[in-house]
């Protein structure tokens, strides 16, 4: 009993620590990842564009193939949250898409061809968005 009452207790002062000095705790537990709904242009990279383009701009890799992805509005499917605050932290910003290859290769048809909405899971620690769902569309309350 005493050994589980010592074990609690460094784990309290360790959390406790953590928050005073602004580290997260080690042990922190699992996070799940936000499914985001992305909505954007898909382009080829040309000699003109620069990483640091703007402002929700992302040099993308789908398989080896480099392209931009303009993003025009970013939901979080699962929770709560602004889909531009999970893209904001990935730093470097570049996104590589995975995912089944008839998807990858419908997003690759979209490319120059106007918007496409990407539904997927984001793992933030390897910047890969994981595809579920892709579509042609315009971003949302905006219509043709």
């Amino acid at each position: 009993m005493a050994a589980l009452f010592a074990m609690t207790s460094m784990i309290a002062v360790a959390r406790g620590a953590s928050a005073v000095f602004g580290a997260p705790p080690s042990f922190n537990a699992l996070q799940v990842p936000p499914i985001l709904r992305l909505t954007g242009t898909l382009s080829p990279v040309t000699k003109n564009w620069s990483k640091g383009a703007g402002m929700h701009t992302y040099p993308t890799y789908i398989g080896d193939v480099e392209r931009i992805f303009q993003v025009e509005d970013a939901l979080v499917q699962n929770g709560t949250g602004i889909g531009t605050y999970y893209l904001n932290h990935l730093s470097p910003a570049e996104l590589y898409i995975v995912g089944p290859k008839e998807l990858l290769e419908r997003l690759q048809q979209s490319v120059g061809s106007g918007p496409v909405i990407i539904t997927g899971i984001l793992y933030q620690e390897s910047h890969r968005l994981y595809i579920q769902e892709v579509e042609e569309g315009s971003p949302r309350g905006k219509t043709d």
